[in-house]
Parts: C-alpha cells; structure tokens; sequence
C-alpha cells in the first residue's frame, strides 16, 4: 500500500480504462528526482522511448531518459529488487490499490516487468533494445526482472477448485504438496524442486483469489472520495493474479514475452562458450573506457591494472562490505550476472515444466474461454479511445513449444551445454548444472513416445551432450560435500541404471556411455588409448572416479563407486539378452574390450581385495561402509560373466550371429584371472571366503523401540535395484523424531532414535553383506566352469587353488566360516545373516560339484571328502536349528536344503569306496538325518515342494550311503535309529494322504538292510491301501458326474501319486532280508492293494497304449507277487505255501481282471507286435473266423477287424501334438526289396518308447497267466497267431539291429544320416525292443507248451504251433537277437527244447 501511495509505477497515467481526474492526482503525488538526474536528461538530446518525455512516468522516465544516457539502471534494479522483497513478504494481495482502483492487484507491477523491463532490455516484441555501458549492466537487469518472474510463479499453485478429477469428484490434497510431488517426479533432482516451490510461502488450500484466474469475472470494486461514492466501475474486467499472468506467458502457443526472454538469454550472447572469454574480456575494456572518459565515477574493474582475471584478494575484501549480494561471487561481473540470468532462466523453465499440467487442465475445463486484459498499456494514451489489448489464453505445453518455436535448436542446445559447464564460482556451477540437468530430465521425460534423442537434442548434438553430462558427472562427484551435487550424481546414475536394470540399453544410455547402436560403433576404438582433458562420455567419467580409492571406499562417495560397478556388471549381464538381439551382444563386446584396454579387472581386483590394495574387508565394521561391499560385489559379479567370455561360453544362437567370431576363447587372459583368483601369490578367493561379512550386527537390546503404528508409518523400502534390495526396509528418522517427540520422555526419545539409526545401519549392512555373498558365489562357480571348458580342473602343473585337495580346503574354509558358533542352541541364525549364510552356502553346492567331477587320477582322496561329508553334517544341523515363528524360516530352510544337496552329492560320489570312514563318522550323519525330518514332512503340494523334495533325497543319501554299517539286529540299524516312531509314522500319513514323492524316499529305506522290514511292522501296507480307497471313492464321485460324447470326450486320468506306490510294492517284494512268513504275507497283502484298482487297471487295458507305463507297473507287482507266493522255503511246510499261494489267485480270480482285461489285451499285443502293414500274412492254416458279437435278429453289432493298438497310439502322437522327440529313424525293418516303400515309414523315439512298453506289458501279462495258470483265458488260434508275428517281429528286428550296428562301427558311413537322424540312439533302441520281443517269444513258446499238455486231446493246437515253429525256423535262424543277450545261449537253447517237445 505504501508503494501503491508513492507512484514510482504512473498506473493512473498508463491504465487502459483512463481516469482523468485520478491521472492528475497521482501525478501530483509524484516523487521528485535528483538535481543530477534532471541535469543529465537535459543535458543531452532525448533519447527514442516508448513513452514522452514527462517526469510524471515515475520509474519509467528514470529509464528511458536518465539511466539510458549512463548505460546503467540502479533505479530500475533497485525498483525491481523491491519488488521481489515484497512479494517474498507479503505475496501478490489481490486487493492492492482497493482505495482509488477499480481494477485491484499486483498485476500493473508484473506486466511492468514483462512489457517494458524483458522488452526494452532484450528488444524482443518490437521494442528499441536499451544502451549497456557493458554486458554485465544488461545481465544484471535481466537478473533482477527474472527474480521477480521466479519468485511469483514458485508461490503459485492451481487451486483445487479449478480443477476436475477423473472422477468428477474435488481433489482435497494441499496444492503445494501436489505440485511439490510432481515437481520431485519430473525434475528428479530434489533441490531444483525445492526451488520451485516457495518454502516461506503461505498457501491456503483453495484461495479465492486464484480461483477467479480461471472465470473472465468483471471487477466490482466500487472507488469511493471522501465518503461519497464515486463512478462505479463494475464491468471493467478484473485482473488475474500475477502467477497466471506469467505461467499464462510462458505458455502461450507461439512463445509470449517471458518465453521469448528466457529462449534468449539461454541461447543468446553466444549461449555459454561466450561467458568466461567475450564477456570478461569486453567487462574488462569498456569499463577502463568508461574510467577514463565517461561521466560517472569510476568502478573498481576500471581502476584494476592490466587485465587481470580477479582483483586482489584485499581488494576483494573491500568490496565485499559493500555490496553484500556480491559475498560469494566471484567479481568478473559479466560472467557472473551472465550465469545467473541463464540459471534464472533454467528455473522459471523448469518451475513452469512442474506446473503446466494442472494449469493447462484448468484453462481448458473453463467454462469461457479465459481473457486477459492488461490493466496497462505502455504507449501514449489516446482519451476516449475503445482500442484496448485484450490477451486470449491460448497455452501449448512447454515442450511443445521448446520443439517447435524459431530457434528452438539453439535453446535445447544452450540447455545441454548448460549441463556440462563450469561456473565462475561454486555455488554457480552447482545451480547451473543441477537446474538444466532437471529441465533435460522433464524433456526426456516428456518425449517419451514422441520422438528420438536426436529430434529433442539435434541429430549433431548427441556427441555434445555424452560430454556435457560426463563433464557434469565429473564436477559433481568431486564434491562429496554437496547436496546438490549428490542428487545431480544420482540423477546421471539413474538415467543410465534404468534402462540397464530392465535389460536394454535405450538410445540415452547408449548416448551418455558412448556404445554403440545399430548404425555405428562407439565413441571408443580398439587400440584407442584413454582419454586425456575432458572425459567424452561418462563411461570415461566412471573410470576416472573408480581410480581414486580413496574416492571409492569414502563414505560420502562410496555409493558413487557402487553405482560405476553396477553400471559395468549391467553392461556385461546384456549378455543374458544377447541371444535374441545382436545390439546386446555389441555393447557386451564393446563394454569388455574398453575395460580390458585400461586393465580394468585386474587393478580392481588388487586394489579392492588384494593385501597391495585397501582391502575395506579387512577394516573392522564400523571403518567400512556398506556401500563398499556393494562396490566388491558388483565387480565379482562383472568378472564373473568376464570369465565366461573368455572362455567363450555362448548358446548357438549367439556363435552363429555375425558377431560370434569375437567369442573365441582367450585361455591366456583366463588363467591370468584365475592364478589372481586361486594362484599361490594372491589366492584372493581364499582371502574373500576369510573375510567376507556374514556376522550380524549385533543389537542393543536396552534401547526402546518406538511405538509399532509410529515405525509402520515411517517405514520404507531401501533404495536402489530391486534384485538386490528387495525385501530390506528402512527407517525414517525424522517421521519417528516428529511422532514421539512430544510423547515421550526425553531420555525415551533418544533410546529410540538410537534404535532407529541402529536399525537403519543393520539393515544397509545386511543387504551389503548378502549381496557380496551372493556375488561371490557367482565369482567362484564361474571360475570353477571356466577351469572345465579351458581343461586346467586339476592339471598338474596348472593352479594349485584349483586342485581336488586344494578345493576340498577351500569347502572346509566356507563350512567353518558356517559353523562358526556350533554350540549355540539358537543356531546359525544367531549369530549370522541368514541371506548371506544362504549365498554361501550356494557355493558349497557348486565347490562340492566341482569336487565330484575329478577323474580318479586328479580326484582329492575319499578320506578327505568324507571328512568334509561329517563337517557339512554339522553345519547341516546347525542349519536346521532356529525359530519357527521368524520371518527368516523360508530363507533357513533354502539354505539346508542346499547344504543338503551338497551332502548328497558327496556321498553318492564317494561312500561306497570308504565303508569304514562311513562308520566313523555315523554320529555325524545321524544328527544331519535328525535335522532335515521335519523338511521331508512338508508336502510336495504346498509352497515347500522344493524344500521337501531335496531334504527327503537328502536323506535317503545318508541312508543309502550308511546300508554297510555293519549292524546284526534291525535295533542296531542306522535305519532303526533314523525312523523314530513319531517321525515314521508321519511319512506313512504322507503315504496315506497321497503324497506325491514320498515314496521315493520309502524306496530308498526299504532298499536298506532291515528297511523293508520296519516299513512293514509300521503298516506301510495299510497306508498305501488307504490311499488307494480315497482316491477310489473320489474316482467314483468324478465318474458319476461326467458326461461324454463323440465330439467332447472326457477320461480319467490315472494319479500322479500311483506310479510311486507301485514302485514301492515291487520295491518292498524285491527285498532279500525279509522274514520268509513276512515275505509271504507282504504277496497276499500287495494282491490285496491292488486289486482295489480294478476300475483303473481295466480302463488301462481298454484304452491301451494311453499311460502305458502305469499298466506296466501294475503288471510288474503283479507278477512279483504271484512269484513271493510260490517261492519255497525248507522251513515251512509246503501246505503253507499252497495256502497263500491259493489266496493270490483266489484274490485276482475275484477280481476278474483277467477275463476283464488281461488276456483281451494280451491277444491284442502279441497278434500285433509291430504295426499290421510292417506283418507277413498268416498261413492259411492259421487264420482264425472273425469274431463276432452277440447274436441278434434286432441288434447290429458293428466290429473293426483292421485297427489295433498302433492305430490308437498314432492318433495320440499326431493328434495332440505331444511328441517330444529330437530324432527320426527308419521303420525298424530290414532294407530288403521285400519291404519297398514300408521301410521309408519313419518312426520318432517317442514311438519306439511305446513300443518297448507294449513288448513288457506283453511279457508279463503271459508270466501272469502262467503264474495263475489261467491257460482257460488263452485262444490257442490267437496264441498261434501271435507267435508267428511275434516270430517274425523278432527276427526282422534282429536283421535291423545287425545292419544298424555295422554302421556304428564305420563312421564314415554315419556322415550322411540327415540332422535329425542319431545312428547310435537307434541301435540302443532296436537292441531293447527286440529284446524285450524275444523275451516275449521265449513267453509265448512256453504258454504254447503248457497249453499242450493242459488239454492233451487238443491236437489242432499242437499242430498249428508246430506249423508255426516250423515255418519261421525258430530251431534254426534263432529268435532275433536274443543269442547276443548275455544269458542268450542258454535261453535259446532252453526254446529249441521246448520246440521240440511241442512239435512231438
């Protein structure tokens, strides 16, 4: 109000809506000028201006008629710095001038600034440009008017109430909280936006005055004159608040007269390569002109001597008292008020880039078009004139306009040079570089989907901008101490990580680290020596950094070093992608050549882990940061795919791309890897193993935590990549310090922040040391595959690290670094980090594989692996022990199950070659047995299958590797003690309740000594028949409900469980250490369990070859049980035999599985042993009527007499689709003329599966019968039949399998077998078919005798057989290749016998 009543601003004399009576008085009321001003504007011609020569303009005459003659303007720029003071005071009221305007506001002062401040001093929109004495006066203004700009838009928001969500519904969020939040997501760079948002600024959450920027409301404020109402104004359009005004401006479409400035002073004046030469040098000249010979006193840059860079520091120390502002400047002026009118510029940009938005959402949901009528005009006013400037609010998004405007190139490209220039002083450079670093982000963020790099920067410009931001990177990591310069760090890391971390380098990153893409290579060339001055993009930056340890492993910088590891390891892991894109596989090798050029692994090794190096392992806890550890574990994660190239592993997509040539093997740079690694100098694996962190950081327990909803709420996720942090979370100090502050007790306040940085320093330790464990498991199993494809795995003369001994140490070093507190009841989580005690234990699994692939001659001695076995016991125990109600179980129970896993191994390898170092170390297994129990009583069903699975085989290594323990009584077993009653009996429950595996593991046990036994006195038995029964139940509920038909046609499928409950019955059977009465019982028993699946066995034998391997199981317990119960024992009487021997065929005879569906499939499978065109005819002789179907004058029966099996399972290979096989042979048949085309029909592997599987169904469905003596279910014609084709069958597949053979012993006639043909796999296959053919002749020919001498007057069989035998020459070409079997000669022999009884 004071300035409205000291009209320094003449709005009376320049409003559009003139007031004559109002223009006298404020004139009068105008302030006088000093005798020298009026002195030099009289003394010299007029100077051209906007307005006439008339003191009454106030300020505006002081410029154009005073200041101009001395080409400076203290007036104007003390006028506008109190401006600022005022806005940053009291803000913009709306009602300014209330008392004698009818148009209120600050909007005069604003549009002061903007049409005639920015005008006159820039000469843009048509106005004369003003006089400088020197650059620095010109900057220094500009400076001042954009302070205003800056300091009114930061304190304007969009109210709510303009504003429409998607919902329709009012947002009620604080206005400066949403823009503060955009401003954080679009800059990323916090202290920029901090500066967008006024801090000192009040702000209501829906302030009227702002509200009505968005209606074209008239002004209603009626002026009144000492007490009597004066002419009432109301219909003059109101004024909108400043902040519109400028936003307004800045985004008008076609660029308005704030953006035209700001466009300017970015890439006017020669943007920055002009601002440390031109403008200094010229400062420099015109003010010593000026000193000599003009009319005002001279300046300290005048009266300098030379022209010296800077005035002496004591006359620095002068100055500096009186001009405060300039406290922290350097005293260049040019320079620095240059820099400070660009970063000004930077901020309005980037202030308005936070709140467009939301203002152009407003604008556009008006329900006006919205106007803006300047309260002045800055020309000489014509009385009575109705021609006023009226402003349509016409807005384009801030980017639009920055790509579309004149000379819109010049101002990306001052931006990007912003970024990587060097400011006069520290301060300047910081606010530069963090401001145009903020408004490149918004732009990158802007055109996503819009646009290339090359359209936002210029095509020539992206080289320009890879240096500008390396330089930046530079500056801004060097200065630790800065906050500012930190956040500008981390935005540079995040532009490169993230599109690294998603696994593709997109055209930024490729640009910032100078790879290369599609068209070009990269900034870098083989042979190319590093750079020297200037970095030219940030990958040389990130090399510059990592030199300094120091730098690297301080605190304050540490997460910069961890970031340039991180950046180099991602490059690297593209490797992973390079397969499906050949860009991946080039900046991989573009990455690995440019690191190997400066030696890059190497160095980084010796310095980081070396005894020559820093070594942070070594420094106790509190001397090293975490950060560190992330550094080393980036950089074993980076070498360890730097291992894998060098050896050149690739997939074959990636040797066959053009590019594969450069992944040849560099076995000289490997093992030079390798001896750092495991050599006798430096052995910094065994070093890392020693020193790795897996120790918690052990807590204060006498601290207060604070309150559970106050931690809730102040909980957050740890920063960084997400395959790394992931699952750690952190404290917010100051959330908790405001929650409890005036809750608590002082001395509570305190305890609990220290918990809280307790907390905090825990968890960024813990995620430090997982990730170097996990790192260093990668490390250490990619140099052991490294030593296996370069062939120096035990090479003597090679690496001493890498020799069986020397890696049997290094297991036992990671199982004491383990087992470091043994005794503790608590166990390993006690006193370790569960997540990195589990990456350790990885590397167990892989030393431990490693250890087990030796050939015998390199192999470490057994005596020494099996005393690693009783260690890993130990720590497989200490492993399992912990509290069941933590979080950390999950992590607990992966980390046994792998020590586990590893456990196995070397038993399997190794036990039966050292039976009594086995029984040395029983006690040891024993407590391993005791620790994963309950891990094997997890279901394979629920979220624990994996862990379930490995403990349960696990466990039955140790029981298998135990069987020779030597024990005489079943109490003195290993098994006995292993099998506690509590524990047995859950395993049959899981048995009862189907469980899928669990059998796997009853096998294991029942294969012991004693084993089958105690499974049986446990009822395993009546476990497996409850099983059986539900599943049986719920068949039949299944089955009632399911309806089918010829075009949707359902089935039931067998469970998943079975197949293992059957090999577990003929596991049991096969027992030799069971009672012989137990022996007995378990047949009668097994019938018993299976013919509870009748239902399933016929739908087997109907729907035959579908689940061909469960029927042949079926068939197989079948006939061990049928055997069980004949077998002879001399202490039992033969009535007891032929008592149970009765029980089995009464049970299956009351099933009637063999009417039913036994013998049909049988006649099925030996009439077509091979498919019906691949069959020789039957003799005349032989032919059998057709069969027919019940007789009926009313029913048709129809019948397929031309199908067999081998229709059905073509129809199951071609119909769904399901073949999995690789290979493609040749009808098994002999390439005889006789066959033709036949022999060109091609068979897969999956084909010769189902094949075999018939031929065995086959054979032990006729052992079945004859073991039942059910001949009355056998056709002596369909038996004739079926062993001449089987007959024949056997024999062509002899033939085949010789010729097959002989090509195996000629390798050259394999050359020419096609890609999907595999000569060796067939002869593997032939040789097991015809087997299992012969068998089934063998079966056949003794059915044929046993027939015989059943029905003795048969003598039409006798003959058929012997017609048989006779025509395909059994006696003298031999039953296929069954001579070659071992036992071959004897079972022949042992045939041609029977034949010639038959024949008799």
């Amino acid at each position: 109000e004071y300035l409205e009543s000291c009209p320094l601003l003449p709005i009376a004399l320049l409003d559009q809506h003139f007031n004559q009576q109002a223009a006298d008085e404020r004139a009068r009321a105008s302030l006088g000028f000093p005798p020298s001003s009026t002195t030099l504007s009289n003394s010299t011609p007029n100077k051209p201006g906007m307005l006439k020569k008339d003191p009454t303009f106030g300020i505006l005459y002081e410029m154009e008629q005073i200041e101009t003659r001395m080409g400076w303007y203290p007036s104007t720029e003390g006028f506008l710095q109190l401006l600022k003071s005022l806005i940053i005071a009291a803000g913009c009221p709306r009602n300014l001038g209330q008392s004698w305007r009818p148009r209120m506001g600050c909007a005069p002062y604003i549009e002061y600034i903007l049409d005639f401040v920015l005008t006159r001093t820039l000469g843009i929109k048509g106005a004369p440009i003003l006089p400088f004495r020197v650059q620095s006066d010109q900057s220094r203004l500009l400076t001042r008017a954009l302070e205003v700009l800056d300091v009114v838009v930061s304190r304007y928001v969009v109210p709510n109430a303009a504003l429409k969500s998607s919902q329709g519904k009012k947002d009620t969020r604080d206005p400066m909280e949403k823009v503060y939040a955009k401003a954080l997501q679009v800059l990323g760079i916090q202290a920029v936006a901090d500066k967008t948002v006024a801090q000192d600024a009040l702000v209501s959450t829906d302030p009227q005055e702002w509200k009505d920027d968005f209606t074209n409301r008239a002004s209603t404020n009626i002026v009144e004159n000492g007490g009597t109402p004066a002419t009432t104004k109301s219909g003059l359009p109101g004024t909108k608040s400043p902040g519109f005004i400028v936003l307004a401006d800045i985004l008008a479409s076609g660029g308005g007269t704030v953006f035209e400035a700001l466009a300017m002073v970015l890439s006017g004046f020669g943007g920055t390569k002009n601002v440390q030469t031109v403008h200094r040098q010229q400062s420099d000249q015109i003010a010593l002109t000026y000193a000599l010979f003009g009319a005002t006193p001279p300046n300290t840059d005048s009266a300098k001597e030379g022209a010296k860079e800077r005035p002496t520091k004591l006359l620095q120390t002068f100055l500096k008292p009186l001009s405060p502002l300039a406290d922290g400047a350097e005293f260049d002026g040019a320079a620095f008020w240059r820099e400070k009118s660009m970063i000004l510029a930077l901020q309005l940009f980037c202030t308005t880039a936070t709140r467009e938005d939301d203002f152009i959402s407003a604008v556009t949901g008006a329900k006006e078009p919205l106007k803006i009528v300047p309260l002045l005009r800055f020309q000489q006013i014509r009385y009575s004139s109705s021609n006023f400037r009226v402003l349509d609010v016409r807005l384009s998004r801030l980017m639009t306009l920055l790509l579309s405007i004149q000379g819109s190139q010049l101002v990306r490209s001052a931006i990007v040079d912003c970024v990587g220039y060097t400011g006069c002083s520290v301060e300047q450079d910081m606010n530069m570089g963090s401001s145009a670093l903020a408004l490149l982000s918004y732009l990158l963020h802007s055109m996503v989907g819009k646009g290339d790099l090359a359209t936002l920067v210029g095509a020539g410009q992206i080289a320009s901008l890879s240096r500008a931001v390396a330089k930046r990177l530079l500056n801004c990591a060097k200065r630790p101490g800065s906050v500012v310069d930190m956040q500008t760090t981390n935005l540079i890391f995040d532009w490169i990580l993230r599109d690294l971390r998603n696994g593709m380098p997109g055209e930024l990153v490729q640009a910032l680290l100078g790879l290369p893409n599609y068209a070009k290579g990269g900034n870098w060339q083989p042979g190319t020596k590093q750079y020297i001055g200037s970095p030219t993009d940030s990958f040389d930056s990130m090399l510059e950094l990592l030199k300094d340890i120091g730098y690297a492993t301080a605190p304050e910088t540490g997460s910069i070093a961890s970031k340039c590891f991180e950046v180099f390891f991602r490059l690297y892991d593209l490797f992973q992608g390079a397969g499906n894109n050949a860009l991946c596989l080039k900046t991989v090798l573009y990455t690995a050549e440019r690191l190997r050029s400066t030696d890059f692994w190497t160095t980084s090794l010796l310095t980081w882990l070396s005894d020559r190096g820093v070594m942070p392992l070594k420094q106790s806890k509190s001397e090293v940061d975490a950060t560190n550890l992330h550094s080393i574990a980036w950089l074993l994660k980076g070498l360890a795919i730097e291992l894998q190239l060098l050896v050149g592993f690739a997939d074959a997509s990636i040797l066959k791309s053009g590019l594969g040539s450069y992944l040849s093997p560099r076995p000289t740079q490997c093992r030079a890897y390798l001896s750092l690694l495991f050599g006798h100098d430096e052995k910094l694996i065994l070093k890392l193993i020693q020193d790795i962190p897996l120790e918690k950081v052990m807590f204060d327990h006498s601290l207060v935590p604070p309150p559970a909803e106050v931690l809730r709420k102040a909980t957050y996720e740890l920063p960084g990549p997400l395959d790394i942090v992931s699952g750690y979370q952190l404290v917010k100090r100051e959330s908790v310090g405001k929650a409890i502050a005036s809750k608590h007790s002082e001395q509570d306040v305190e305890s609990m922040m220290h918990w809280v940085d307790q907390w905090n320093a825990a968890a960024l330790w813990d995620c430090g040391a997982s990730h170097l464990s996990n790192s260093a498991y990668f490390a250490l199993s990619a140099a052991l595959e490294s030593c296996r494809s370069l062939g120096t795995n035990g090479s003597v003369g090679e690496i001493t690290g890498l020799q069986g001994t020397s890696q049997t140490q290094l297991l036992a070093m990671i199982l004491n670094r383990l087992c470091v507190d043994e005794t503790n009841s608590q166990g390993m989580d006690a006193s370790l980090i569960p997540t990195a005690s589990k990456n350790l234990s990885n590397a167990v699994l892989v030393l431990t594989e490693s250890i087990t692939t030796f050939d015998q001659q390199n192999a470490p001695p057994s005596s020494e692996l099996l005393t690693a076995a009783s260690m890993l016991s130990r720590t497989l125990a200490h492993s399992c022990v912990g509290d069941e109600t933590s979080i950390e179980v999950p992590i607990r129970q992966e980390r046994s199950t792998v020590l586990a896993s590893a456990l196995s191994a070397i038993l399997r390898h190794t036990s039966k070659s050292e039976p009594d170092f086995v029984r040395q170390y029983l006690g040891d297994f024993l407590d391993a047995t005791e620790a994963l129990r309950k891990l094997c009583l997890y279901r394979v069903d629920s979220d624990l299958s994996t862990v379930s699975m490995l403990a349960r085989s696990t466990f039955g290594a140790v029981m298998d590797a135990c069987s020779n323990d030597g024990a005489e009584h079943m109490n003195d077993s290993l098994v006995f003690h292993a099998l506690p009653t509590p524990f047995l009996g859950s395993l049959l429950n899981l048995v009862a309740t189907m469980d899928e595996t669990i059998c796997k593991l009853l096998q294991t046990i029942a294969l012991q000594p004693f084993g089958a036994e105690i499974l049986l006195d446990a009822g395993i038995l009546k476990a497996l028949q409850a099983a059986a029964k539900t599943y049986l139940q719920e068949e039949a509920r299944v089955s009632s409900t399911m309806q089918s038909s010829s075009y949707n046609k359902m089935s039931l499928a067998t469970p998943r469980f079975l197949m293992s409950h059957l090999k577990l019955l003929s596991t049991l059977m096969s027992s030799r250490t069971l009672p012989a009465r137990k022996t007995l019982e378990l047949s009668i028993q097994a019938t018993e369990t299976l013919v509870l699946y009748k239902t399933t066995i016929q739908r087997l034998c109907y729907n035959f070859p579908v689940e061909a391997d469960v029927l042949r199981w079926f068939m197989r317990v079948f006939v061990q049980a049928s055997s069980l119960s004949q077998s002879v024992d001399r202490s039992l009487q033969h009535s007891l035999l032929a008592e149970h021997s009765s029980k089995v065929k009464s049970i299956i005879a009351g099933s009637g599985l063999v009417d039913t569906g036994i013998a049909m499939l049988c006649q099925q499978l030996w009439e077509n042993p091979l498919p019906r065109d691949l069959l020789l005819q039957i003799p005349t002789e032989l032919r059998k009527s057709p069969q027919v179907g019940p007789k009926s004058s009313v029913v048709n029966v129809e019948t397929e007499t031309e199908r067999s099996w081998w229709d059905v399972l073509d129809t199951i290979l071609m119909g769904n689709n399901r073949s999995t096989s690789q290979f493609t042979f040749d009808a098994p048949v002999g390439n005889s003329d006789f066959w033709g085309t036949k022999k060109n029909k091609k068979w897969d592997e999956d084909k010769f599966e189902y094949a075999i599987v018939a031929m065995d169904v086959l054979f032990l469905g006729t052992s079945l019968l004859k073991r039942l003596n059910r001949l009355d279910a056998v056709d002596s014609g369909s038996l004739a039949c079926g062993l001449y084709h089987c007959t024949f069958a056997a024999q062509t597949l002899g033939i085949r399998f010789e010729e097959i053979q002989g090509l195996t012993s000629n390798p050259a006639s394999m050359m020419d077998t096609g890609d999907t043909r595999n000569v060796q796999l067939e002869c593997e296959y032939l040789k097991v078919f015809g087997s299992s053919l012969s068998r089934c002749v063998e079966e056949l020919i003794i059915l044929c005798h046993l027939l015989i001498g059943e029905v003795k007057e048969n003598n039409k069989a006798a003959h058929s057989f012997g017609l048989v035998i006779d025509q395909m020459g059994i006696q003298s070409k031999g039953v296929g290749i069954l001579e070659t079997l071992h036992d071959g000669p004897s079972r022949l022999a042992l045939v041609n016998q029977l034949c010639t009884e038959i024949k008799k």
